[in-house]
């Protein structure tokens, strides 16, 4: 993201529970040390919008989702790994954000 402000980079370095992820690849400390935390409804939020969003654009429920991350790699892959370890993550905050959406209050 050539020219991307801090708030998108520190959102998308934290992104749908990247830290697991990053463990898997032994650059935990790296991540946490070059992107600090955002706010954590706004982490929320993108995780939603990526948990609930195919590769073709398309709205999947979020349990289509995981199960399509996992379609793609081998159960011993990092990446699956990683996603089995930020599930209960990533569900709540997809529910926190589907709480939000129903009850008719936005993020502020």
């Amino acid at each position: 993201m050539a020219g991307a402000d801090e708030r998108s980079c520190r959102l998308v370095a934290h992104h749908s529970c990247t830290v697991n992820e990053a463990a898997e690849r032994g650059l935990l400390g790296v991540l946490t040390s070059e992107f600090a935390q955002e706010r954590p409804e706004l982490v929320e939020a993108l995780t939603y919008c990526d948990m609930t969003t195919g590769p073709d654009g398309r709205h999947l429920d979020v349990r289509d989702r995981l199960a399509e991350i996992h379609s793609r790699y081998s159960p011993e892959h990092l990446v699956s790994r990683a996603i089995t370890a930020s599930t209960p993550c990533i569900l709540a905050a997809v529910r926190a954000v589907e709480r939000v959406l129903s009850s008719g209050r936005g993020v502020k």
